[in-house]
């Protein structure tokens, strides 16, 4: 009797497992299927012309500026099973007219089947071109400083055999094929139920330049994976941005998620120059003064 009852119940997981694979896979309307170009935001097109005009003046006045050319995004999705992927975002903005942001962000999640491998991550790649200009009469070395900051989330299951990773995020400003500056994250893997924030900031790292071409090479990634196991209300994810609306199927295995909301997830590098001041002349040493009489 018992190896009968055990059979009904593993034929009825294995029934709901196959069901809700089906449903997943016939859901999700607005999430971007495997292999889809990124969902590319350029901010610098979206400012009005005067508001373009304000942000410009002050960099002016420094005389150092950056235009941006050729770019480079791709943002791939790959899922299987019970995975489940946000659109990946890519926003390129430039506020001034001497710095750059560069925002990479997604989120994946997976859940257990009894009869197949779940696995879903998103990859980022960009390569942006960019040419420093020196309007200035008396041009001079210039200060590039680079930045980046990680903030994110990951969540396990309960039985931890769900897998998140984010693998290294990294940043690099080359010149002429050479690099020139460098910027980034080590991977970082999550199992178990508990949760786990992450928010890093790199040093500011400061390279002394001239006007001339330079790329920004950026790359970043996220996985999720979970073994065939036993069908359960299980979920392991990896936010590293809004998770905009979830599927049904995964608002029933996982109905009390806290999920963060904030423009700050993801992976930021910023580029900012400025020009490098000229010492200011060093005044002599005061020397006593002697008044003694010229008839002497």
């Amino acid at each position: 009797m018992v190896i009968i009852m055990n059979r009904l119940l593993a034929i009825a997981s294995m029934a709901a497992g196959l069901s809700l694979a089906m449903w997943a896979a016939a859901e999700e309307p607005g999430v971007s299927k495997p292999g889809s170009a990124v969902h590319f935001r350029d901010s610098t097109d979206e400012t009005p012309k005067a508001a373009k005009k304000a942000a410009v003046a002050p960099a002016a006045q420094g005389g150092v500026r950056m235009e941006l050319g050729q770019r480079y995004a791709v943002a791939e999705t790959r899922r299987g099973a019970l995975g489940y992927t946000t659109a990946p975002n890519i926003d390129v903005a430039q506020p001034r007219a001497d710095v750059l942001l560069v925002t990479m962000t997604g989120m994946c999640a997976v859940a257990g089947l009894p009869c197949e491998n779940s696995q879903a991550e998103i990859d980022f790649d960009l390569t942006q071109s960019f040419r420093i200009i020196d309007d200035r009469s008396n041009p001079r070395p210039i200060r590039l400083v680079l930045e980046a900051q990680l903030a994110g989330l990951f969540r396990g299951n309960r039985d931890g055999a769900g897998v998140a990773v984010s693998a290294p995020a990294d940043a690099t400003i080359t010149s002429g094929g050479a690099a020139i500056g460098h910027v980034g994250f080590a991977e970082r893997s999550h199992t178990g139920k508990d949760i786990l924030l992450v928010s890093e900031r790199s040093a500011p790292v400061e390279v002394i330049i001239g006007p001339g071409d330079y790329n920004l090479c950026q790359k970043f990634a996220i996985r999720c994976s979970h073994p065939k196991k036993c069908f359960h209300k299980n979920v392991a994810m990896a936010v590293f941005g809004d998770a905009g609306k979830m599927p049904e199927w995964m608002n029933l295995l996982d109905p009390s998620r806290d999920l963060p909301k904030g423009r700050e997830l993801g992976f930021r590098v910023a580029i900012r120059i400025e020009p490098i001041a000229l010492p200011a002349p060093k005044i002599p040493d005061a020397r006593p003064v002697s008044f003694e009489s010229e008839s002497k």
